[in-house]
């Protein structure tokens, strides 16, 4: 039976600090507490898409060392390369 009321710990208070609050909720389940949420509207405005790809460990560290010597993210390095490939063979 789930405890209500009295029987349950207390939530910590809003200016408690995360890590207090996140020792509560990794000891508490967020069900004993329904009656605490409050309903929220929410509206997703997406306007891009990311996709994810495999790649074999040997091209990604190629990719994660040529782009540390570029001074870029590996993301970036990939997507310049991508597109320049399209370009040139499009």
């Amino acid at each position: 039976m789930k405890p209500t009321g009295d029987e349950r710990d207390p939530l910590p208070g809003g200016s408690a600090p995360y890590e207090e609050i996140a020792e509560f909720w990794d000891t508490h389940d967020t069900t004993d507490y329904l009656d605490e949420f409050q309903d929220a509207d929410v509206v997703f405005d997406i306007q891009s898409r990311a996709y994810e790809i495999q790649v074999p460990k040997e091209v990604y560290e190629l990719l994660s060392s040529r782009a540390a010597s570029l001074n870029k993210p590996v993301q970036t390095l990939i997507e310049e390369a991508l597109r320049k490939e399209c370009i040139t063979s499009g």
